[in-house]
């Protein structure tokens, strides 16, 4: 019984230690512009080591597979997520036409701030909204 309230214990330091501001900046800079993130589920959470580590389950869409190829590979090149695709659904009916993608996710956050510009994709940064309103 002690043993599992430990476990507990621990599955719930590690919870409040994870970060989903850390996480959205690290997924936005990992991002192509053309994907979008349809869902996202946390599975679990814990420690390895100094860092937060957690297993996501994370539905992309595009309008092709090479953009999800080319994310796949570079999120592994960055070495903060490792993708595996599990599986991809036409969407049919649907206006802008494509795919989801449902992949499983190892997320390793990064002690400290999140990733910095010069580690950042280089497409460029939509500024049209930024300072909207303010004259």
């Amino acid at each position: 019984e002690q043993e599992r309230d430990l476990k507990s214990t621990h599955a719930v330091v590690n919870r409040k230690q994870f970060s989903w501001s850390r996480l959205f900046a690290d997924l936005e800079a990992a991002l192509p512009r053309d994907v979008r993130v349809q869902r996202i589920a946390v599975k679990e959470v814990r420690s390895d080591g100094d860092r937060t580590v957690a297993n996501l389950e994370l539905v992309v869409a595009s309008k092709t597979s090479t953009i999800v190829t080319e994310m796949i590979q570079t999120m592994d090149r960055e070495g903060i997520f490792h993708a595996e695709l599990t599986s991809q659904n036409l969407q049919r009916g649907r206006e802008e036409g494509g795919a989801e993608y449902e992949m499983n996710v190892y997320y390793s956050q990064r002690a400290g701030a999140p990733i910095t510009p010069s580690e950042r994709s280089s497409r460029p940064i939509d500024t049209a909204t930024q300072g909207a309103g303010t004259r």
